[in-house]
């Protein structure tokens, strides 16, 4: 098998694990009772304001980390999640749950107010 055919493989499963975990985040968090876990006020304001749409921005998530992903020549589980400016951490959550890099995503609020 060639290294394209690998990475075209790769993709198709890392479909499939990525529109799972977009069903089972949706999921957690529309049963979530946002103001009891502990984030900012902004944050809270934020999800909430997402959550009419929510299955939108996550597929949208979904296409953002697969085309961050195309020529890597690495696993999803050894990749890095970078989220800088991550707000509520939503493409994040999203990785961890479709299961990438282990424990190591990286998230850079850029507002003190997401924090």
């Amino acid at each position: 098998m060639k290294d394209e055919d690998k990475i075209i493989a790769r993709g198709e499963d890392l479909c499939a694990r990525l529109a799972s975990a977009r069903e089972s985040l949706y999921n957690k968090i529309v049963g979530l009772k946002i103001e009891s876990i502990g984030i900012s006020e902004y944050n809270q304001e934020y999800l909430k304001k997402k959550i009419p749409s929510l299955k939108a921005i996550l597929e949208l998530y979904s296409n953002i980390i697969l085309l961050g992903l195309r020529n890597i020549r690495k696993s999803f589980k050894e990749a890095v999640m970078v989220d800088y400016g991550g707000g509520s951490g939503l493409i994040s959550l999203l990785a961890a749950e479709a299961g990438s890099g282990g424990p190591r995503k990286l998230v850079k609020p850029i507002s003190d107010e997401s924090v």
